[in-house]
């Protein structure tokens, strides 16, 4: 079957690491940030941690393994 997640627990997670990955992924493209661009790399990626990516991430995938299982 087709996998269409079902995101209401984690929708509010989603739309914060969306506007966090948006923000960084801006400063990045036009290379405007302080720093090296692993610093930025690394902010972004705490940025996106403490934004609840891991939480999606581990919700997406149970819910793919329960399908695909």
């Amino acid at each position: 079957g087709q996998f269409i997640p079902d995101c209401d627990s984690i929708q509010g997670k989603i739309d914060n690491c969306n506007e966090q990955f948006g923000n960084y992924m801006k400063q990045i493209a036009y290379g405007k940030f302080d720093g090296s661009a692993e610093d930025i790399v690394a902010e972004m990626q705490a940025a996106l941690k403490a934004a609840g990516i891991e939480d999606v991430t581990a919700e997406l995938q149970k819910q793919i393994d329960a399908l695909y299982k």
